[in-house]
């Protein structure tokens, strides 16, 4: 009986012991989910890693990428075609979207005959330029021009413009003096005639110079009654006799003062 106990007791005391060293079905079970899910884990987080290191790559080569060519739009006159390559080249090579378009905008434009230069990217690695050219409506003085909206555009030397009539007045006058240029040669488009030349004095005196050759004296103010003055005499008396006259002066209140080329100075009213 003695030793029946004893060996019950020595086994209960074994199993105790295995159960202490052998994980269960259940704890084995557990265990091995435990290290799937943290395999699984670390493998999504290299992955996404991966990923991610690919695409700041794509992008820095994106970002990075020269800029291959410049296409330039444009129909130029005074701008050569040596002119525009030079102003084209150090973009070349530049990094196709790092590049400051609004900068190399204000640069191209710096050239006195280039109004307006737009600026896109064509993928993947090209340069799109529009180019609109300046429109000279006259010289100024002997040094430049003005546009169509009256701003005067510094050359240094307008000799290549001599066949546009030339304006000139005292500082800050451009804008007044195109626009009366532009309304006066309204006026004297159905006589066939045009101005050749027209100065605004430094005391605001105005004389223009015909395409025929004819002075015209205008003085300060209502330049636009004068003309058509001017208009309505020289179609009833001026016009059978235009050869002979030097010059016109309209500062009168009330008909004309005319110059003829032998000297003789009559009135016509």
């Amino acid at each position: 009986m003695k030793a029946s106990k004893t060996n019950r007791k020595k086994n209960t005391k074994n199993r105790r012991r295995q159960d202490l060293v052998t994980p269960t079905r259940a704890r084995r079970k557990r265990l091995s989910g435990w290290l799937i899910g943290s395999f699984i884990t670390s493998v999504s987080v290299v992955a996404i890693y991966a990923v991610g290191n690919t695409a700041n790559k794509a992008v820095t080569e994106i970002t990075d990428r020269p800029i291959s060519a410049v296409e330039i739009e444009a129909a130029m006159e005074h701008v050569s075609e040596s002119e525009l390559q030079s102003l084209m080249q150090p973009m070349i090579g530049q990094r196709f979207l790092g590049t400051d378009l609004t900068q190399l905008k204000a640069n191209i434009e710096q050239h006195p005959w280039i109004a307006q230069a737009n600026l896109s990217r064509r993928w993947p690695d090209r340069l799109h330029i529009a180019l609109q050219e300046e429109t000279a409506i006259a010289r100024w003085r002997d040094t430049g021009f003005l546009n169509h909206a009256g701003k005067e555009i510094v050359l240094g030397d307008n000799q290549s413009l001599m066949y546009l009539p030339k304006l000139s007045g005292p500082k800050e006058s451009q804008l007044e003096v195109a626009k009366q240029f532009v309304e006066i040669n309204r006026t004297l488009q159905p006589m066939g005639l045009s101005v050749n030349e027209m100065i605004l004095s430094e005391d605001l005196s105005w004389q223009i110079e015909l395409s025929n050759g004819l002075f015209i004296k205008l003085g300060r103010d209502q330049l636009q009654n004068k003309m058509e003055r001017f208009s309505t005499v020289f179609e009833s008396t001026l016009k059978p006799r235009l050869a002979e006259i030097q010059s016109v002066d309209l500062r009168y209140r009330n008909g004309v003062a005319v110059k003829w080329i032998k000297q003789e100075i009559s009135s016509a009213n």
